[in-house]
């Protein structure tokens, strides 16, 4: 398993990337 701050990253970018589709 990822490190926590990957996890935390990750689970930031993804909702970030729908919020703000190109």
């Amino acid at each position: 398993m990822p490190p926590k701050k990957e996890i935390g990253f990750i689970k930031l970018q993804i909702p970030a990337g729908q919020a703000n589709p190109a």
